[in-house]
C-alpha cells in the first residue's frame, strides 16, 4: 500500500520538476535524485529545490 503512495508522490514530484523554468541540467539532476532515492529524494526536493518565493 505505502509503496503505491510513494510511487504516486514521486510521479507527481517528477511532473513538478519538469514544469519548472529551470535549465535541463537542473531538471535532470532533480529527476535522478528522486528516481534513485525515492523517499529521500522526494523530501530533499520539497525542502531544497528553491521553487519560487516563499512569502
Amino acid at each position: 500500500m505505502w509503496g503505491y503512495v510513494l510511487l504516486a508522490l514521486d510521479v507527481l514530484a517528477l511532473f513538478d520538476v519538469f514544469r519548472q523554468p529551470w535549465s535541463i541540467g537542473k531538471k535532470l539532476l532533480w529527476a535522478a535524485i528522486i528516481f534513485v532515492f525515492p523517499l529521500g529524494g522526494l523530501i530533499l526536493y520539497y525542502l531544497f529545490a528553491g521553487r519560487g518565493n516563499a512569502s
